[in-house]
């Protein structure tokens, strides 16, 4: 099984509105499940399409600034065990308050 994480980018700044997009592919036996998570989290439930890809929007609201580790799991029918994993850091824009025009 191959996991190939096309966004975001590895190393990348994630911000508002990241998206978590790629393939998984088999070597023989078919994906059967795929999962997600930041850090020593849960693992959540990564949707699939029939031929491995992934697109899923990330929320990084409980993530504090600094640096994450994004781990992908993936389970094939043969019960074989996939992990990828990539280093992220967490930025958050913030803005000051809003003066009088």
């Amino acid at each position: 099984m191959l996991i190939a994480l096309t966004a975001p980018a590895a190393a990348a700044s994630l911000q508002d509105g990241a998206v978590l997009r790629g393939t998984a592919s088999g070597t023989g036996s078919a994906l059967i499940s795929l999962r997600y998570a930041f850090d020593n989290a849960p693992l959540a439930p990564l949707p699939f399409t029939a031929d491995g890809g992934f697109s899923q929007r990330l929320d990084l609201g409980t993530l504090a600034v600094g640096a994450h580790t994004l781990k992908v799991v993936a389970l094939d029918a043969a019960g074989n065990i996939y992990i990828a994993e990539t280093n992220y850091g967490r930025r958050v824009q913030r803005f000051g308050p809003v003066g009088k025009q």
